[in-house]
């Protein structure tokens, strides 16, 4: 694939067409590993950057992401299959909530202990605390 600027990203294919790697623009290799869903199972870089995916059930829905140093993100979701929150390795969870009257979405970190850290609005593509 090329972009309106003329960089190439490179898909290398197996013979069943999977893909298997990756080589953007700056020639980085990026291998890729698939699980029996055809699903992303891990990638790894040529500096050795690795990443391990888990998915719910056969949804598609990405339900942790662990790097080779072991940090991990654990990804929960409502019943119609919207990210609801994101438990980050220190173990501070980010709600991620959508006013579904308006379409406005919000953010809001809890620490370990479920006290609120901070909070982000997004409004029409704009940020504010």
């Amino acid at each position: 694939m090329t972009d309106s600027a003329g960089a190439s990203l490179t898909i290398s294919r197996d013979y069943k067409m999977a893909a298997r790697e990756l080589v953007p623009p700056g020639g980085q290799r990026c291998k890729l590993a698939m699980d029996s869903m055809g699903q992303l199972a891990s990638f790894a870089t040529s500096d050795n950057v690795s990443v391990h995916f888990t998915y719910v059930g056969n949804s598609g829905l990405i339900e942790s992401k662990e790097s080779a140093a072991g940090q991990s993100f654990i990804y929960e979701y409502d019943d119609y299959g919207r990210m609801r929150a994101v438990v980050r390795p220190t173990g501070d969870r980010l709600i991620v909530a959508t006013e579904h009257s308006t379409g406005k979405k919000a953010r809001h970190l809890y620490s370990i202990a479920s006290r609120l850290i901070g909070a982000v609005r997004h409004m029409q593509g704009r940020r504010s605390a």
